[in-house]
């Protein structure tokens, strides 16, 4: 339908002889109410194909085309709009996204901070009073006391602090 010139067809549609037509005979006539000269209704077409032909063409009346037209015009719009809000959602998930990935980075480099100051200040065990293996002070040290850490912390050193 894309090879359609919807505007040549809607010219021709305006102009044309109203509908609706229908098949009398031979001859395809309006039913429209417009002046006419004599008692019969507007004459449209001479048809002397089969009688399926005529019906078809009466049927495609100017008053069906501009029909057509319109909802073609009408889903067309729906279409560009559907596609515009589909292209905006899509944005902002991507933008959603984007933050999300960042946070996560984020987070994943706090993590690492965090996993870094555990592995230094962890309790020296073997000594007789638990330290900080990494500051030397009393444990839990105001760092281990920050991450929340404990003396019965898993993976405390058993070497004295040097």
């Amino acid at each position: 339908m894309s090879e359609i010139n919807a505007a040549e067809l809607r010219a021709k549609a305006e102009v044309a002889t109203p509908g609706p037509w229908i098949v009398q005979g031979h001859e395809i006539v309006s039913r429209a109410d417009v002046p006419s000269t004599s008692l019969q209704w507007p004459w449209v077409a001479d048809v002397d194909g089969p009688f399926e032909d005529a019906a078809f063409i009466a049927a495609a009346n100017p008053l069906v085309v501009i029909a057509l037209l319109d909802d073609r015009d009408r889903l067309a719009g729906d279409l560009r709009t559907a596609r515009r809000q589909r292209d905006e959602e899509s944005e902002a998930k991507s933008g959603n996204i984007r933050a999300l990935n960042r946070a996560l980075t984020e987070r994943d480099a706090a993590l690492g901070h965090v996993e870094a100051a555990l592995e230094l200040h962890q309790p020296c065990l073997g000594c007789a009073v638990a330290h900080c293996f990494e500051c030397g002070t009393d444990y839990p040290c105001r760092t281990a006391k920050a991450l929340g850490l404990t003396p019965e912390q898993k993976g405390a050193r058993d070497e004295p602090a040097s």
